[in-house]
């Protein structure tokens, strides 16, 4: 695959993501983030499990990931480049969304 193929790739998938973001978060959360600030949250995301090494299998090939340390990390990551202010107690449910879409892609 040439390097627009995995760009056009990752736009796709980015955009998946925050389709079953929207779709899966409560209804009094589903007017709090515009699709630009569920696009950014999910690459702050990325780069929080990169930096981590999250997806580090532990030795049971078991994936650990404190979902509240995440959205902590998302909201000050936010607040730091004054992109916006988010409740990291809101981002909760846009971390444990984005989780289950990942969880849904292995099965």
């Amino acid at each position: 695959m040439n390097t627009d193929d995995d760009i056009l790739q990752g736009a796709a998938e980015d955009a998946n993501v925050v389709s079953y973001i929207q779709d899966h978060l409560p209804a009094e959360l589903k007017d709090k983030f515009s699709d630009e600030q569920l696009y950014y949250i999910i690459d702050v995301i990325a780069e929080y499990y990169a930096e981590k090494g999250i997806f580090d299998n532990d030795e049971d090939g078991y994936v650990d990931v404190n979902i509240d340390e995440v959205a902590e990390y998302v909201a000050q990551k936010a607040q730091k480049e004054n992109f916006c202010t988010f409740s990291s107690d809101d981002l909760v449910a846009v971390v444990e969304a984005e989780l289950d879409f990942e969880e849904q892609l292995e099965e």
